[in-house]
């Protein structure tokens, strides 16, 4: 039960899991693979002296290996889950647990941008952590923060 004083985390909500996001892996893998399989048999029509059902062949074989590693990548996403319990902030892949951070004093956490890029790096006495992609960025933040991590500034 919260307390009227006390924020309100989510601890006290029963099954608030943050699950990885498979569209936006999804998005991202498949966006480049298809550049590199576009790219690739471009290339291999072009410049390739092969027979006409080896290029196929071999163009089909690009889409599928695409398509297998798309499928793979996205359901990994959807596998990848961040929970808080007991305290402490688990990140979970297959039910396997990967890491876990104590929410307290010693974790902060800040957005380090690299170019365009925003990284989120959660620091917990000397060790740090970068979480992977699969997991939203705010939604994680958002978690932290109502959690009583603080941010710092860079």
């Amino acid at each position: 039960m919260v307390m009227p004083d006390q924020k309100p985390t989510l601890e006290y909500r029963a099954g608030e899991v943050l699950s990885g996001s498979a569209s936006r892996a999804a998005r991202t893998v498949g966006a480049v693979s298809a550049a590199s399989v576009a790219l690739a048999a471009m290339g291999l029509w072009v410049f390739a002296r092969e027979p006409f059902s080896t290029k196929v062949a071999v163009t089909l074989a690009m889409l599928g290996f695409v398509t297998i590693t798309t499928s793979a990548v996205s359901i990994a996403a959807r596998f990848t889950v961040a929970r808080v319990q007991n305290g402490r902030l688990k990140f979970s892949f297959c039910g396997v647990r990967t890491r876990s951070i104590p929410l307290d004093s010693t974790t902060f956490f800040h957005i380090r941008r690299i170019g365009r890029l925003r990284v989120l790096v959660i620091t917990s006495g000397r060790t740090s952590y970068v979480p992977n992609g699969a997991l939203d960025q705010r939604a994680l933040v958002e978690l932290l923060r109502l959690n009583g991590v603080v941010e710092i500034p860079t």
